[in-house]
């Protein structure tokens, strides 16, 4: 189906997903064959991460995680909010933290955080996140 090829490869190159480097390669072969530790350990902290998100996202409750088979990649669901990308435009530009737009997915209610960042990254992104969506909130 050449339209959905398309489609595939405009949301890779959206989020500059679509072509590995040289180092990607090694990086890939030394987790597969010696990775168990490190696996243990990402596995750990991303549940964590998790956590501290989806307990900020509990501020609001026209956000809602939505479940799946993702593991760094968490799904909010912002139907309740009447223009989803003019949210996440004021979140990128007067909040200083970005999140890929549903809109890439297929979807224009939903929008997707990565979490498989160090804790203090995400911690920073969780505080521009809540202070940044409540002044959002404040204006409409």
């Amino acid at each position: 189906n050449p339209s959905l090829l398309e489609a595939l490869g405009d949301a890779l190159y959206a989020d500059d997903c679509g072509e590995a480097s040289s180092f990607a390669y090694v990086a890939a072969k030394a987790c597969y064959e010696s990775g168990d530790r490190y696996l243990d350990a990402l596995n750990e902290r991303i549940a964590k991460n998790e956590a501290l998100f989806r307990d900020a996202l509990s501020l609001f409750p026209f956000l809602h995680l939505v479940s799946g088979p993702a593991t760094y990649l968490l799904y909010v669901e912002a139907t309740e909010i009447e223009d989803v990308e003019d949210y996440l435009d004021y979140l990128k530009n007067v909040g200083g933290v970005a999140f890929s737009s549903g809109t890439l997915y297929g979807d224009k209610n939903h929008f997707r955080v990565n979490i498989a960042v160090p804790e203090a990254t995400l911690q920073e992104a969780i505080r521009r996140f809540v202070t940044a969506t409540k002044q959002y909130c404040s204006k409409r």
